[in-house]
């Protein structure tokens, strides 16, 4: 693994392999941060390993696509824009060349994926309502919802959602059965 972060750069070359240490923390770190992932320093999650196993050629064809995307763009982008980084769930306001505002942003999962698009802008709504798609209902949050409910715990608190029902109105989330087949 610290061979594979020396290839792409995240740990220093040179550095003598064996031990998993602070550099190979930070480089790791790294290595997910630049991934869109969340950067614990860990290797514990499948997300992680399935992204040191991507091979180079498989990366390359990645990068050459983006290149490709961004060369049609090129020309077309007004002093200001803003650019949403899908992979990093990152979006940036950027004036002049220079990166004014930086944040983070909520994208598609890869069985959800963000569609990518290139539109004038000219309206943001920073924390828009959102319906979740019953498919996203079904799949993530029931699920979600029956293992907050073993713990005793409001998923729907923890994530600062509401539920609403068929006419419009807000429901208590206590009264809701997770383990339902109505859910």
């Amino acid at each position: 693994m610290q061979r594979r972060l020396q290839i792409s750069g995240d740990l220093m070359p040179g550095y003598q392999p064996g031990r998993y240490d602070n550099a190979t923390v930070a480089a790791v770190k790294r290595f997910q941060y630049r991934h869109g992932l969340p950067a614990t320093g860990v290797v514990d999650s499948k997300a992680t390993v399935a992204a040191l196993n991507v091979p180079a050629s498989t990366r390359l064809a990645q990068l050459q696509a983006s290149l490709k995307r961004l060369q049609r763009r090129a020309g077309k982008t007004t002093n200001r824009y803003i650019q949403v980084n899908i992979p990093a769930a990152q979006v940036e306001a950027v004036r002049g060349g220079r990166v004014e505002l930086r944040n983070t942003a909520v994208v598609g999962k890869v069985q959800h994926q963000t569609p990518t698009l290139s539109s004038k802008v000219s309206q943001v709504k920073f924390n828009p309502y959102w319906n979740v798609p019953t498919s996203i209902v079904k799949a993530d949050l029931i699920p979600k919802g029956r293992q907050f409910a073993s713990r005793g715990q409001d998923m729907l608190a923890a994530y600062r959602m509401e539920a609403i029902d068929r006419k419009g109105n807000i429901v208590d989330p206590r009264m809701i059965n997770w383990n339902s087949d109505e859910v």
